[in-house]
């Protein structure tokens, strides 16, 4: 897997569900619709689309995801934004909208959101091939995931700082338990 370059955004796409007990209030709908509203200026992709499904459940309950796909072939999540009681339903849309533009704008080098990156470090790990993804920051999980690969492989991890990006950013062709900190954005083979 290698997404060294993320492209323009193509399309915003993301999903708005609610329990059918906010059906008459349309709150998956209205979270779609705040969303909408928050990125349509901010973005320019060639469509932006947010499914809206209510589902049956036991309590009431809401939330809403959404990702961008790049011309790269790179999907980027804002990861999910769960509604609560006392929280109009066009603010968790608007939240949503916040998250993905934090990392669409705020990390424009960004192949994978930081939830993504987490959870790719051990296919890269075992990948017999060269691996590198960009993400916007090195997470926690990510380190313990780069620790929990070094005990099962020797396939070194090289995590850099590229000048652009203020925090860590993995780019993995491998394993090992340290982080080796190199060049400036640059993998060598």
């Amino acid at each position: 897997l290698v997404l060294g370059t993320r492209g323009a955004i193509e399309h915003v796409g993301g999903e708005s569900v609610s329990t059918i007990h906010l059906k008459n209030a349309r709150v998956a709908a209205r979270q779609a619709s705040g969303f909408a509203s928050a990125i349509n200026s901010k973005i320019q992709a060639k469509d932006i689309k947010i499914g809206t499904e209510y589902v049956d459940a036991m309590n009431p309950g809401s939330g809403i995801t959404a990702w961008a796909s790049t011309t790269g072939d790179c999907i980027i999540s804002s990861g999910s934004v769960i509604g609560e009681r006392g929280i109009k339903s066009e603010s968790v849309g608007q939240d949503c909208a916040r998250e993905l533009l934090k990392v669409l704008q705020g990390s424009p080098l960004a192949t994978v959101d930081e939830y993504t990156s987490d959870q790719l470090v051990p296919v890269l790990a075992l990948s017999k091939e060269r691996s590198v993804i960009i993400a916007p920051k090195l997470t926690s999980h990510a380190r313990t995931n780069i620790d929990m690969m070094g005990l099962f492989t020797n396939r070194p991890i090289t995590v850099l700082w590229p000048p652009v990006f203020r925090k860590p950013v993995p780019f993995c062709r491998g394993n090992s338990r340290r982080y080796p900190y190199r060049g400036r954005g640059q993998v060598s083979d």
